[in-house]
């Protein structure tokens, strides 16, 4: 904890650090260990970067699906100045999680704290590489949870939302508690400038834990699905069709073929 830094910290007395100063010194110096930089291996047009982050001593790792993109082959740093490289194991399209595994082992695993306990207004922490800058750290707090973030590619729910800048090169990072426990993965800003505008959105470690079990165990993630295609009810379209309810899911159609269409 951040009670045990030591009593000069580079020139620096520790008492001249406040509180506030200690916890965060004490979460980088928790976390930043566990935090890996990816090098998704393209040809040299379409090779990506992003972070990741170490779910268990043998070497699966985690991170955003957009990090990885089609890419078959990885480029893993870690915080000690070595090396790895990694094979995709499975990915959750639908939650833009991506899971990896290195040819690594004894690899400091990321501590992991359920995001069902989080509170908006409470502290947090990023870790990533925003901009190719290393291993960096900003700090904010949780501005809301259970948001639906819809942004062209996906839309997720269960979202936490954070203040914490977030820039291209943090996702796949940690979202921590003040303890340096992992309570999200960041994954997506919103911007219209590309760069951080203080709203960012991080999935939450259960819904992380729930996909990553299922790749591990079936290789993929599998939901179920309604062939129909639906139209939210709003008081002017049960106005229009008659309709003695106004909320609710209209169901417009049926997808042509599918289980529903053939069960009549």
């Amino acid at each position: 904890s951040y009670e045990d830094l030591p009593l000069f910290s580079g020139e620096k007395p520790a008492w001249e650090y406040s509180e506030e100063d200690r916890r965060g010194i004490s979460v980088f110096g928790k976390a930043a260990p566990s935090v890996v930089r990816i090098t998704a291996m393209g040809d040299l047009q379409h090779s990506a970067e992003g972070s990741g982050v170490i779910l268990s001593s043998d070497g699966y790792i985690i991170t955003n699906k957009h990090v990885v993109g089609t890419a078959k082959a990885f480029a893993i740093s870690f915080y000690d100045s070595s090396y790895a490289e990694a094979v995709l194991v499975g990915y959750d399209d639908l939650s833009d999680l991506a899971l990896l595994k290195a040819d690594a082992t004894a690899l400091p695993a990321i501590e992991i704290a359920s995001s069902d306990d989080i509170l908006t207004g409470e502290t947090c922490y990023v870790i990533g590489h925003p901009f190719s800058y290393p291993w960096s750290m900003s700090k904010g707090i949780i501005s809301g949870v259970d948001r639906l973030v819809a942004d062209g590619r996906e839309t997720i729910p269960s979202m936490i939302q954070t203040d914490a800048a977030i820039n291209p090169g943090n996702s796949g990072g940690p979202l921590l508690d003040s303890q340096g426990r992992m309570i999200g993965l960041i994954s997506r800003i919103s911007t219209d400038t590309g760069s951080s505008g203080g709203v960012g959105f991080a999935i939450p470690t259960e819904r992380i834990m729930n996909s990553v079990k299922e790749i591990i165990d079936e290789g993929r993630v599998s939901r179920g699905w309604l062939d129909i295609l639906s139209v939210e009810l709003n008081p002017v379209i049960a106005d229009f069709a008659s309709i003695p309810v106004d909320k609710g899911i209209v169901v417009s159609q049926v997808v042509p073929g599918g289980e529903a269409d053939r069960g009549g």
